[in-house]
């Protein structure tokens, strides 16, 4: 289903003339007609928090940023047509191709060089991230900080349905100050896959990688623990995430994975945000088969589903996911009250109960649902559970916790509270606002 107000895709028209290919354009973006088709021309507003102390952001962000094409989603405009790819490091970087021109160049990567797993310009790899978000504050606020320290705010993409103020006015700001992109959507979590994969399309030729997380979701690798046993492993953050993507050996255009996971463990009672919980208790890194994270390579994407755990390449290229050591240190499980709220939230975002519903229509409603192959299925569960038996549900999912093998971790926590005290002092600086750039 098409968001409201969606005139939907329109086509890119790259500028190629920055360098030197205006010749190729025609042919290439024939070629390429998946990320041709990834532009989108949707309107809307971004509120502007009252209470939020406001630094004057550039009119237009967009237009500042490098050449290419300028798109809208929801209403939020943001350069979409630039890309990463540069000839004449390609042909200077590999002898075989020393002979070609610009034109031969490109057309050369999109042919042979992405599946040949070649690079395409100079420097590390680029990595762009989506979010999407509605009301989870106040975690929100640690993924922003802790993904723009990590990747650069300009690399993120929040599409965003907060109505609470305080999640809208800090988004609001993370967009003046760390260049973050901020969709304003009222999409439900039924549309939101191709709403989704048409922002990413948008950005295969800007990108190395591309990744969806949920709000409660943080990036690291895997290493060993030094001098542990065998198969054990320790979650690292910042700067080695990139060094690990940067020395892949990819071929083929192949979509990777992560089946990694190390989960919080969540607080008795629910205080504030649970990455800053100084109680620093997680469960030990565990692999889970049945619970995958894609990351793509973004020449060959195709599309995500919603939570991204499959997703599809292009076609004619490698369709065999490659398994990764990222692993996601996650908050999926917080106390049991808010736990309970976010299950809800999602199963009326997809519109499986009605605000107004009574437990009782809750329940028969989402009985007959429990054991369908539908989106957010866990969640109905979970949900069902909480109406049937309160106590025992509370209960139960406590005695789960308390049975597992616990880790001290603070390495993010102590971060985040570094990034929190930066940013706080910026916005106290009054520091100005650039707004988000690509």
């Amino acid at each position: 289903m098409k968001p409201q107000g969606s005139s939907g895709p329109r086509p890119l028209r790259a500028t190629w003339a920055a360098l030197g290919m205006v010749a190729c354009s025609v042919a290439v973006l024939t070629m390429y007609g998946p990320w041709q088709q990834g532009a989108m021309a949707w309107r809307g507003t971004v509120p502007t928090p009252a209470a939020l102390p406001q630094q004057p952001c550039a009119a237009n962000p967009a237009a500042a940023a490098a050449p290419g094409e300028v798109c809208e989603l929801e209403g939020t405009q943001y350069a979409c047509g630039t890309t990463a790819f540069d000839w004449k490091f390609y042909t200077e970087h590999y002898a075989d191709l020393a002979n070609l021109g610009a034109t031969q160049a490109m057309l050369h990567w999109f042919q042979r060089g992405i599946g040949q797993g070649r690079r395409s310009h100079a420097g590390r790899k680029t990595l762009k991230i989506l979010l999407m978000t509605k009301d989870e504050w106040p975690l929100l606020r640690s993924w922003v900080l802790y993904h723009a320290d990590l990747v650069g705010g300009s690399n993120l993409y929040i599409i965003d349905g907060s109505t609470d103020p305080d999640a809208v006015a800090f988004l609001e700001q993370a967009q003046c100050q760390l260049g973050v992109h901020v969709f304003r959507s009222a999409a439900n979590l039924s549309e939101l896959a191709e709403l989704m994969t048409r922002l990413l399309k948008s950005l295969t030729m800007a990108a190395d990688f591309l990744l969806k997380l949920d709000t409660d979701e943080f990036l690291a690798v895997s290493q060993p623990v030094p001098g542990g046993q065998d198969g054990v492993r320790r979650a690292v953050i910042g700067g080695p995430v990139l060094d690990y993507l940067d020395g892949l050996q990819l071929t083929g255009g192949r979509r990777m994975s992560t089946s990694l996971w190390q989960w919080g463990i969540p607080p008795e009672k629910c205080a504030g945000d649970p990455a800053l919980h100084k109680a620093d208790a997680f469960e030990a890194i565990q692999r889970d088969e049945n619970r995958r994270k894609a990351i793509f390579q973004a020449a060959s994407f195709a599309s995500v589903d919603l939570g991204s755990h499959g997703g599809r390449v292009r076609e004619g290229f490698n369709k065999q996911p490659l398994d990764t050591d990222l692993v996601l240190i996650e908050f999926r499980y917080d106390c049991y009250d808010r736990w309970t709220a976010n299950n809800r939230k999602a199963v009326l975002s997809h519109g499986y109960l009605s605000d107004h519903d009574s437990d009782e229509e809750a329940l028969q409603k989402l009985e007959p649902l429990e054991d369908k192959a539908i989106p957010s299925r866990h969640k109905i569960k979970n949900y069902l559970g909480h109406l049937k038996d309160e106590q025992a549900s509370r209960q139960a999912y406590y005695a789960h916790f308390a049975s597992l093998r616990q880790i001290k971790y603070g390495a993010l926590r102590t971060k985040l509270q570094q990034l929190h005290r930066e940013f706080d002092a910026r916005v106290r600086r009054g520091a100005a606002c650039a707004g988000p750039r690509l």
